[in-house]
C-alpha cells in the first residue's frame, strides 16, 4: 500500500470515529430495553395563536415533509413527538426550545427562517430550554411518556410552566439513547486500529 493511501486510510479512520461517536442515534436498542413514545404538550398556546405562530426546536430542513407537517400541526395542537427526533438535531439547537413567532414577522408562505428561531431577532419570542427527550427505557416500565406545559407571554417573554413530566421508572438500567453510535464506532476504531498496524509493519519491513 502507498504512504499517501495508508495516511488517507488512517485520517478517515479516526475521522470516522469522531463524527459517529456524538451522533447519538439510538439504531440499536441494548438489551432489556425498549424504544417509547414521549410526547410534549404545550395545553394553551391557542390562547395566543390570534398574534403569534408557534414553532418547535429543532427545526430542520433536511428532516423532511413529514417534520415540516409536523411542525404545521403543532402549531395547532400543541402537540409534538420528541421521542424520534435525531439527537445529532437537538444538539445542534443546544436542547428543545418553544418559539412564538408574531404573525407580523412571518414570510409571505407563513414560515420562518430556521436562523430566526435559532438566533431570535427582538420580537420573536423564545422560551429557556426544555425538558430532554425519552427515548428508550427498560422493558418493564411504561410505553408512552408525556411532558405538559403551561404557556405564558408577560413582558415581551415567553414563559413555559412545567405541570407534568413523567421519569422513567428504571432509568438508571437502561444504556439507550448511545448504544447505536458505539458499535458504529468501535468499527471505525478498529479500522483505524488497522491502518496503524500496516503503518508500522511497513516500516519495519523498510
Amino acid at each position: 500500500m502507498k504512504r499517501g493511501s495508508r495516511r488517507q486510510l488512517l485520517i478517515a479512520g479516526f475521522g470516522a470515529c469522531l463524527v459517529s461517536a456524538p451522533s447519538l442515534k439510538a439504531d440499536i436498542l441494548s438489551p432489556g430495553s425498549k424504544r417509547v413514545s414521549h410526547k410534549m404538550k404545550f395545553e394553551n398556546i391557542k390562547e395566543y395563536e390570534k398574534n403569534y405562530k408557534f414553532f418547535f426546536l429543532p427545526l430542520t430542513r433536511d428532516e423532511g415533509l413529514e417534520w415540516l407537517k409536523a411542525q404545521e400541526e403543532f402549531g395547532k395542537s400543541g402537540v409534538i413527538s420528541v421521542s424520534g427526533i435525531n439527537p445529532v438535531a437537538v444538539a445542534v439547537t443546544k436542547g428543545f426550545f418553544l418559539v412564538a413567532v408574531p404573525r407580523s414577522m412571518l414570510d409571505p408562505d407563513g414560515g420562518v427562517s430556521i436562523e430566526k428561531l435559532r438566533q431570535p431577532p427582538a420580537g420573536i419570542l423564545k422560551s429557556e430550554r426544555l425538558v430532554g427527550q425519552i427515548r428508550a427505557v427498560d422493558v418493564s416500565d411504561e410505553d408512552e411518556f408525556w411532558t405538559i406545559y403551561h404557556v405564558k407571554i408577560v413582558d415581551g417573554k415567553l414563559q413555559t410552566g412545567l405541570i407534568r413530566h413523567d421519569e422513567p421508572k428504571r432509568r438508571d438500567q437502561v444504556k439507550s439513547n448511545s448504544f447505536g453510535s458505539g458499535g458504529l464506532a468501535l468499527i471505525s476504531a478498529i479500522t483505524a486500529a488497522g491502518a496503524i498496524w500496516s503503518r508500522f509493519v511497513v516500516r519495519s519491513e523498510a
